[in-house]
């Protein structure tokens, strides 16, 4: 027998792995434009795509720590 909680957990994690790869793509391009300090990066996404604020902070730094120390 198949464990379907499994299956859907698995899904997800695909599906949340290419939203975020798609929100990273957003975010390479506005560092590469050079035009925002990417600290600001947050505050973009909210005022250009209407995401909610606690999304922006968390995408950013999810994207922030892939560059992290």
């Amino acid at each position: 027998m198949v464990d379907i909680a499994s299956k859907i957990s698995t899904k997800l994690h695909f599906y949340q792995d290419e939203l975020d790869k798609q929100w990273f793509a957003v975010l390479d391009d506005l560092r590469e434009g050079g035009t925002i300090n990417m600290f600001g990066a947050p505050r973009h996404l909210v005022e250009t795509y209407d995401v909610p604020q606690e999304f922006a902070d968390a995408i950013c730094i999810k994207w922030m720590e892939q560059f992290g120390s």
